[in-house]
């Protein structure tokens, strides 16, 4: 895939002792999140970008401090909102949860809630979520495969699927990453407008202590590191580490191909979209 340009990775502003209201709302910074006891960490994150990692971290770190760690994984009778929402209620110690759901604000209830993302090139994710949905990684692979062939998926390269115009670029696909912020479900017509665009601005100013972006995961773990300590103390070393062992490799996607030119400028109106938002 050839290179393209990424957004610097930034903090809050208001992490820089500015102006803590935008918008009419109070921005979360380091003295409201400081009590350990008071802090639970959503960090709510597409697939595909670097969130098994931070998972594995916030684990083996986290729990050294006595974090509870949570994901939203593998539910049956609740749904990923209600069993964040449950967690929250009942939370006496510091909390981390771990979700592939997009932005809900559960700031209405007297807990201190902090958000904190990750996100990465929207083109580089499509592809490997694309493939990894056909090929899965090395981690179960006969378990994966088992799942993956009752879906019954394409086995087309993604060039192909955009070649024919297929599913893999549908609109709601190409704008997740708005969406993801903004809080609308992708499926829904309305996640696709300005309106959550504009929206998905507002609540990453407003509502999110971070968001890294995957192609300085180094960078983020840092940050992490400096504005939760209570949960990711160590957390650079341990990355340092990790990044070293075989888990770190095998969750990587398997049979990925590098996109042809005439994808990429076929993709490119609705990656300029999404580098707009990352780059606001």
């Amino acid at each position: 895939m050839e290179e393209r340009g990424f957004p610097e990775l930034e903090i809050n502003e208001t992490l820089q002792n500015q102006d803590r209201k935008q918008d009419g709302v109070d921005k979360p910074t380091c003295d409201d999140i400081k009590s350990p006891n008071d802090r639970f960490v959503i960090f709510n994150v597409l697939p595909k970008s670097g969130s098994r990692t931070l998972y594995s971290l916030a684990l083996n770190v986290g729990k050294r401090h006595g974090v509870d760690v949570q994901n939203t994984m593998a539910l049956t009778n609740e749904t990923k909102s209600e069993k964040i929402g449950r967690l929250l209620e009942d939370h006496s110690a510091a909390t981390f949860v771990y979700s592939h759901l997009h932005y809900v604000d559960f700031n209405s209830t007297e807990k201190n809630v902090v958000y904190i993302s990750i996100v990465r090139d929207p083109i580089e994710r499509l592809v490997s979520l694309y493939y990894y949905k056909r090929y899965g990684d090395s981690t179960e692979p006969g378990l994966f495969r088992e799942k993956m062939d009752r879906l019954n998926l394409s086995r087309d390269t993604f060039d192909e699927c955009v070649k024919r115009n297929g599913d893999c670029i549908n609109s709601n696909l190409l704008e997740k990453t708005i969406s993801h912020f903004c809080g609308i479900d992708s499926d829904k017509s309305s996640a696709t407008g300005k309106y959550c665009a504009t929206e998905a601005k507002r609540n990453v100013r407003n509502k999110y202590l971070v968001v890294g972006v995957m192609e300085d995961y180094d960078g983020f773990i840092k940050v992490l590191e400096r504005l939760l300590p209570d949960v990711f103390q160590g957390a650079t070393d341990f990355y340092n580490t990790f990044k070293t062992q075989h888990y770190f490799q095998v969750m990587k996607t398997k049979n990925k191909l590098a996109l042809r030119r005439e994808s990429l400028v076929s993709l490119g109106n609705a990656w300029q979209r999404n580098m707009s938002f990352m780059n606001m």
